[in-house]
């Protein structure tokens, strides 16, 4: 019987560990603004929240941040329905910007709307009561092309925000993948890549919680024919300052990107020299950047 016992014990105990090992963090964000309001207001406040859903607690992260309401804020709330359509309160959340905490664990009803976009943040103020500025939970997609090596083919990179590095937790990656005549392949055109903030030559050190690789933007900021990458890092302590973020930028090179070959990498924050403003708490600079040409 004791036998059969003590069995029956390793057996709970190594299901409870393969179930731990296999937990999925999935990323969300959301932009608000008056245009998803119903109907839509005249504000011009606008908003920017990134959420963390752990597959096996079930439970949502938030971190939101808003400005330029066009009065005080009476209320905030994530809600369920789809786009364009007003549903109930699922969760309140806490007053003031920027907003983090944690939802108790979701229903399964609540699961299914985060996977099918059918929650939204909503804040409410003295002159909009039904709701000021609004937006819509969406998968982050940590993905982006480019031609790095100007082989004539795209290369992926890939956003790995919650890569450990070494013992460092959360600190960020991103992988990239080259093309060839074969499509992307990890030897035909050029040896896949990772770059994090430990990789030699780059600037900065990883650190935890950074997370590297959010969000990515492809361009050829120098004009050398090979494409560039900039790679946010949303919550980059800058000095003293906690969550301010930063931007990475690794240039391409006849032998894709690379740290030495075209110029030196660079690491841009509201702190570096000649850039307006200056980085504080929670700015979270970096979280979305997009490329134009000639600007």
């Amino acid at each position: 019987m004791k036998i059969i016992f003590f069995a029956v014990f390793l057996l709970v105990i190594s299901l409870t560990f393969t179930q731990a090992a296999s937990a999925t963090v999935y990323q969300y964000e959301a932009v608000l603004d008056a245009g998803q309001e119903v109907p839509p207001n005249a504000s011009t406040a606008t908003g920017y929240g990134t959420f963390a859903f752990d597959s096996i607690t079930k439970i949502l992260d938030y971190t939101i941040s808003f400005s330029g309401l066009s009065s005080s804020e009476t209320g905030a709330h994530i809600h369920l329905a789809d786009i364009g359509v007003d549903g109930p309160i699922q969760f309140t959340l806490p007053a003031g910007s920027p907003k983090t905490g944690s939802t108790v664990a979701l229903s399964g009803a609540q699961e299914t709307a985060l996977y099918d976009g059918n929650l939204y943040v909503n804040i409410h103020s003295a002159n909009n009561a039904d709701g000021e500025i609004r937006g819509q939970l969406a998968e982050k997609k940590c993905l982006t092309c480019g031609n790095f090596n100007g082989d004539g083919y795209d290369d992926l990179a890939i956003g790995v925000p919650f890569e450990n590095i070494g013992a460092v937790a959360d600190a960020g990656a991103v992988n990239v993948i080259y093309g060839s005549s074969a499509g992307l392949h990890r030897f035909l055109s050029q040896a896949d890549q990772i770059w994090t903030q430990d990789s030699v030559g780059i600037a900065d050190v990883a650190e935890y919680g950074d997370q590297f690789g959010p969000s990515l933007s492809v361009g050829d900021f120098n004009n050398d024919g090979y494409d560039d990458l900039a790679v946010g890092v949303y919550l980059e302590d800058v000095g003293a300052v906690a969550d301010a973020g930063a931007v990475n930028v690794i240039y391409g090179s006849s032998a894709g990107l690379h740290r030495f070959l075209s110029q030196a990498n660079q690491f841009w924050s509201q702190d570096s020299v000649g850039i307006a403003d200056v980085a504080e708490t929670d700015d979270q600079f970096g979280t979305f950047h997009a490329y134009q040409s000639d600007l």
